[in-house]
């Protein structure tokens, strides 16, 4: 019986103990998650630098002093910066004020510690700045496939961002791009969705530009009621878009007009625009275009010599068809011939570049 009673009672002693050590670890469990909380925390609450501060201030009037930005940016002493998220928004806010200051940079060096950090951390509009700009990057360096990627890359990270402006401008160098690849349709729909961003983030300028794009794309696709109706879109924001965007439609227009006027149409299109556009700016391949519409070859031969007297320049396939149909409007077969011979070897070789581009795109995006 003593050994029993003796067994007995070790057995509910041991018990309770285990039922004390349960109790035990269920009230140390809060207090221990309580200081992995604390010490994460602290892990990750880094200090600023003195400069943090100065970079939020940057990016507040990025958009309106951009050479300011730039002056700021480049003053500041990067061996002060702390942590990798202040190294991250000095290579964004540094690259963002060097494109808008028209400085296209061909190389990551700069923007590199923002791509890296930014992947994984940073809100939607970091993500969305940081991989729009490697787009730029990759537009610079004529890379159109690596660019596209990074401007997909951009708008998807990005979806949350309340950046309307980079979002349209993401999508309008998109439509640059296809506009390069002649993928006119993709051109076009790219095009819509930054003018529709820009309209609704209050740039006129910058939607009169979206605008003057899809006149030229649907006077390519033939669609004449959609060019209209975007010409009197243009003309509807007329007041408040600057004057080179106001010359800018005077050349849209007088395409327009070439393709879907009368002769008097043309003729009044062509006078309006020799009225209100200064002739430092004159589109000579237009004006030539306009006076083979109005069977006028002296006066297109004139406006084509204009054109060829452009210091630096580059003839591009449209100069050639032009120059082609001139020609042969002036009874010269041969130079008619080898004008044409120009423009198809030209087509043929972007035909090529567009198909090998394009399959390159196809292959990356799946």
């Amino acid at each position: 019986m003593n050994i029993l009673s003796t067994s007995k009672a070790e057995n509910i002693s041991y018990f309770c103990n285990q039922n004390n050590n349960k109790r035990s670890n269920r009230q140390m469990k809060p207090y221990y998650i309580h200081i992995l909380g604390i010490i994460f925390c602290l892990a990750s609450c880094i200090p600023h630098s003195k400069h943090w501060e100065t970079l939020m201030q940057v990016e507040s009037f990025m958009e309106e002093r951009p050479d300011s930005a730039l002056t700021v940016l480049q003053e500041l002493d990067k061996e002060d910066l702390l942590g990798k998220e202040e190294h991250a928004q000095y290579a964004l806010l540094l690259s963002m004020a060097m494109d808008k200051n028209y400085i296209d940079r061909t190389d990551f060096e700069v923007l590199q510690p923002a791509i890296e950090y930014y992947l994984n951390h940073g809100t939607a509009t970091d993500k969305l700045r940081t991989f729009y700009y490697e787009g730029r990057i990759y537009m610079n360096r004529n890379d159109n496939v690596s660019a596209i990627i990074s401007f997909n890359k951009a708008l998807n990270k990005g979806e949350k961002s309340h950046d309307i402006q980079t979002k349209a401008r993401t999508h309008f160098a998109q439509a640059n791009i296809y506009r390069k690849l002649y993928k006119i349709d993709r051109y076009t729909e790219e095009n819509k969705l930054a003018a529709h961003l820009f309209q609704k983030a209050g740039l006129p300028n910058s939607y009169a530009n979206c605008l003057i794009q899809l006149i030229n794309s649907n006077i390519i696709n033939k669609d004449k009621e959609n060019a209209k109706k975007h010409i009197n879109l243009y003309q509807s924001i007329w007041d408040s878009i600057n004057s080179k965007r106001q010359h800018d439609f005077y050349t849209a227009q007088l395409n327009y007009t070439i393709e879907y006027g009368t002769e008097e149409e043309i003729a009044f299109a062509l006078d309006e625009y020799r009225c209100k556009v200064p002739q430092k700016e004159w589109d000579w391949l237009s004006i030539t275009r306009t006076y083979l519409a109005l069977n006028d070859n002296e006066q297109a031969y004139l406006s084509i010599q204009n054109y060829q007297s452009i210091p630096n320049l580059h003839p591009d396939a449209r100069y050639y068809a032009i120059l082609s149909e001139l020609y042969s409007n002036l009874n010269d077969p041969e130079k008619a011939l080898n004008a044409y011979i120009n423009y198809t070897s030209i087509t043929d070789s972007i035909d090529l570049d567009s198909y090998e581009q394009t399959t390159r795109l196809i292959e990356e995006l799946h």
